[in-house]
C-alpha cells in the first residue's frame, strides 16, 4: 500500500486485493469469498477462495489454482463442500472440494461453465449454464451462405482449444465474424457468436 506523504500511483492499484461473492454456508459457520490477486507478469487477476469463520477469527485458503483462476464457490446444502468455477486445468470447469481440506475435484465437462454451480436440494446434483452451438444440420450462418461456411461458424464456436489440446497439423478456426443478430457482444464476455446459453 502506498506510504503517507506520497500521491498515489497507479502501481498502487496493483497491490489492492478485492473480496469478492461472498457466501454463507447454510449452517451460519463459514464464510466463503474470493480473493483476487494482481499478476503484473502475466497481466491478469487471479482468484482464489478463502473460507472466514462467521463468528470471527483469521480466514484460511482453502484452494490454490496454480496459474488458473478460481471463481463463483457456492455451498452444498449440508455445508461441508464448495462447488466453484476455475480454469486451472486451462479451461472453465465446475469444481468441487470438501472444506475440512484436501484437492479439489474437477467435475470433467465437455461445456465451459458461464454461471455459478447450483446444488441440487440433495446435494446430489450440480447445474451450470453454458454456451453452446446447438444448430441443426440444415442451419447456414447467414442466408445465401456457402456451404463450407457453416464448419467456419461451428469451428469459431468451440474457440481455440487450450495449450497441449491442439492437434499437430491442424489449424485454429477461423477468426471470421458473422454478426446476424442484435445483441452480439458484451464486455467481460466478448462475442457471442451462434452459441446460445443452455
Amino acid at each position: 500500500m502506498p506510504n503517507a506523504g506520497r500521491p498515489v500511483t497507479p502501481q498502487d492499484l496493483f497491490a489492492f486485493r478485492p473480496v469478492s461473492d461472498c457466501q454463507i454456508s447454510p449452517d451460519g459457520q463459514w464464510i466463503a469469498h474470493v480473493l483476487d490477486t494482481v499478476d503484473l507478469a502475466k497481466n491478469k487477476s487471479r482468484g482464489r477462495i478463502w473460507l472466514v469463520p462467521a463468528s470471527g477469527g483469521e480466514p484460511r485458503a482453502l484452494t490454490n489454482p496454480g496459474s488458473g483462476s478460481d471463481r463463483s464457490p457456492r455451498w452444498s446444502p449440508d455445508s461441508h463442500r464448495l462447488a466453484f468455477i476455475s480454469d486451472r486445468s486451462g479451461k472453465p470447469q465446475v469444481c468441487v472440494i470438501d472444506v475440512s481440506g484436501g484437492e479439489a475435484q474437477t467435475l470433467e465437462s465437455e461445456q465451459r461453465p458461464t454461471s455459478a454451480p447450483l446444488w441440487s436440494p440433495d446435494g446430489r446434483q450440480i447445474a451450470f449454464a453454458a454456451s453452446i452451438f446447438d444448430k441443426a444440420e440444415d442451419w447456414a450462418p447467414y442466408p445465401g451462405a456457402p456451404a463450407g461456411d457453416r464448419e467456419r461458424a461451428k469451428q469459431y464456436a468451440a474457440g481455440p482449444k487450450p495449450a497441449g489440446e491442439q492437434k499437430e497439423g491442424t489449424s485454429e478456426p477461423s477468426q471470421v465474424k458473422v454478426i446476424s443478430r442484435l445483441k452480439f457482444r458484451m464486455d467481460g464476455v466478448g462475442y457471442y457468436g451462434d452459441k446460445r446459453i443452455h
